[in-house]
């Protein structure tokens, strides 16, 4: 008689004798840490796979960021060329940067946003956008 035939109902496993029983035992015993085994291993090549394809669209993320990084940083490079060679007007400090930004901030309820560009315009500009001492700003 086979081993597993004789464990499979409880009639045939009284049948066995003690020996047959510890085989029988260490045979299911063997089963399941096969198939935990098993179940352990596809688990680890579905954590593996994630974490590669994760990894992949990590760096990708992160090389977009770099180039947004770098078309900002060379923006406003560019911005900060144009506004000192603007007409040979002596360049806006960054003081004045700071609080015309810092009352916009306040304008606009603390909401988010960036100033690209700052400059001086002449007296040829409309008038409501002059000030009191004669500048113009944009």
């Amino acid at each position: 008689m086979n081993l597993i035939d004789a464990i499979k109902t409880i009639e045939k496993l009284s049948e066995l004798g003690t020996g047959d029983k510890i085989l029988a035992g260490l045979l299911v015993a063997l089963i399941g840490m096969g198939i935990t085994a098993l179940a352990l291993l596809i688990l680890w090549f579905m954590i593996r796979l994630i974490s590669i394809v994760s990894n992949k669209i990590e760096a990708f993320s992160s090389l977009e960021k770099k180039e947004v990084q770098k078309s900002t940083l060379a923006q406003e490079k560019d911005d900060k060329e144009e506004l000192q060679n603007s007409k040979g007007a002596e360049p806006i400090s960054a003081e004045v940067i700071a609080v015309i930004t810092c009352a916009i901030h306040e304008s606009l309820n603390h909401r988010h946003f960036k100033i690209h560009h700052i400059s001086r315009k002449t007296e040829e500009s409309a008038v409501w956008r002059m000030s009191e001492d004669g500048e113009v700003w944009k």
